[in-house]
């Protein structure tokens, strides 16, 4: 259910349409959001008053009948933002979407167990033990970074580095998890990402540029092959709640560029990478939105005139349909 509802939500959020988001975007949403709504009404309620979500299943570990999983956890607050968001643009369901806001709040902290070094780390249901799945198919503990956009660059530092050190003992197979995981490390700015995926994907590279992918009766899989697009995207581009990187994990001894790649928020970005450092930046307004950008440099310039840096590094700037905006490090 999360999931669809992300792939309909994704899409407005980089390339917003008001008529496409009431004929097919936010019927699913909608839709997404009662079902889980309906289910939690449900659910029983921890020592806390904290909502215990399931019974459930950990996608292809452990068995059925769990509670407080992450990649639930984490589908269900994205589910819930994009109603909220979505209902405020098409001025519908206020009670639904307030629903929404009610439930989020009842929603626990992510499932953890201390590791080795007693550290926390995250696991895949409330009262799994360290280790108690060796191996990761899908990399459930890491979910709430990628897939489900959860957890970002932004998010408080403790949380970023809970999930960091999640992922580092995260044990994963080497089938299905490849772009999802090496996302979810570039999102958190961890180099080896970039290494990591092309290692892999160079020892499976066929003549016809696709990829064998391991554990599906060496077949090419088309659902992850698309997403390999996805994964060289966030090397480039990342624009979590509208929230705009730029090579956020990139090699600093490569350089590189891209043109054209959308952005949440509405906007197209082009910029290029050399000598370790981002030289320029063009970023078109397709919507009229409000623009976040996290400043490449101490000072910026947009469009030949200085632009203020905020405390958290971002650059806020009102756009208008159609503008481009020019950003450089001098004038």
């Amino acid at each position: 259910v999360g999931m669809t509802a992300q792939n309909a939500w994704q899409m407005h959020l980089c390339d917003p349409d008001p008529e496409y988001l009431k004929t097919h975007i936010y019927p699913i949403i909608r839709e997404s959001a009662r079902f889980y709504v309906s289910f939690m009404e449900k659910c029983k309620k921890d020592e806390h008053g904290k909502i215990l979500l399931g019974p459930s299943y950990s996608p292809e570990h452990g068995s059925v009948g769990i509670f407080n999983c992450p990649f639930d956890m984490a589908y269900v607050h994205y589910t819930f933002d994009a109603m909220i968001q979505a209902a405020e643009e098409m001025k519908l369901d206020g009670d639904l979407a307030a629903k929404c806001v009610q439930f989020k709040s009842l929603l626990g902290s992510y499932p953890t167990a201390m590791d080795e070094n007693g550290e926390p780390i995250v696991v895949d249901w409330e009262g799994c033990a360290y280790k108690q799945v060796k191996v990761h198919n899908i990399t459930v503990p890491a979910s709430p970074v990628f897939p489900a956009d959860q957890v970002s660059w932004f998010s408080p530092e403790a949380q970023k580095e809970l999930f960091r050190r999640t992922i580092l003992d995260t044990r994963f197979n080497g089938n299905n998890s490849h772009v999802m995981f090496n996302i979810a490390k570039a999102r958190l700015s961890m180099p080896e990402a970039v290494t990591d995926a092309k290692t892999w994907f160079a020892s499976r590279e066929l003549p016809n540029g696709l990829f064998e992918w391991q554990g599906h009766q060496h077949g090419t899989f088309m659902g992850e092959m698309i997403g390999v697009a996805g994964l060289i995207n966030e090397f480039l581009l990342q624009s979590v709640h509208n929230k705009i990187r730029l090579f956020p994990c990139w090699p600093e001894d490569q350089d590189g560029k891209f043109s054209q790649l959308l952005a949440q928020g509405g906007f197209m970005v082009s910029a290029e990478f050399k000598d370790g450092q981002v030289r320029s930046v063009s970023i078109e307004s397709k919507a009229g939105n409000q623009l976040q950008l996290l400043s490449p440099w101490k000072t910026i310039y947009a469009n030949g005139e200085i632009a203020p840096i905020g405390p958290d590094g971002l650059v806020t700037l009102k756009t208008t349909t159609g503008q481009v905006l020019l950003f450089t490090e001098s004038e």
